[in-house]
């Protein structure tokens, strides 16, 4: 796996799209899938998949189980099919503490999903300005 992670708006989605020759149907896009369903194998024919961390919003899915199961099974897809996924997600846990419990929720949980996603990648990217940085 590639993962690729920073600010919003930083050229993510550019930055894969230019460095690993991705057109628009190379890419499943969590904002446009139903995240309490998480319909996997709606992702997974893609070979990128970008806003990750949208599937950490639903509460179901910020279970610690839940997560690992989500990194398992992408890992588990990539050795099936042979396609090495590139996988974006915002970094949403920088800034101002969210007063609301639901939204420290969410961010905690999507920094998790980040890690396990991290330590399972070959490559890590952090992009800020548009300019990619590897970090693993």
């Amino acid at each position: 796996m590639i993962f690729i992670t920073g600010g919003a708006h930083q050229g993510k989605l550019d930055y894969a799209k230019k460095n690993y020759k991705l057109s628009d149907s190379d890419i499943s896009d969590c904002a446009d899938i139903d995240t309490d369903k998480l319909d996997t194998d709606k992702l997974y024919e893609k070979r990128c998949i970008t806003n990750l961390q949208l599937i950490a919003r639903d509460s179901k899915s910020q279970m610690p189980e839940a997560l690992e199961d989500f990194v398992s099974a992408l890992i588990s897809r990539e050795q099936t099919t042979g396609i090495e996924y590139i996988l974006i997600m915002d970094n949403v846990g920088s800034g101002i503490v969210p007063i609301k419990k639901e939204d420290r929720d969410y961010r905690e949980a999507a920094g998790r999903l980040g890690c396990l996603i991290a330590e399972s990648s070959r490559t890590v990217i952090r992009v800020i300005c548009g300019i990619g940085q590897q970090i693993k």
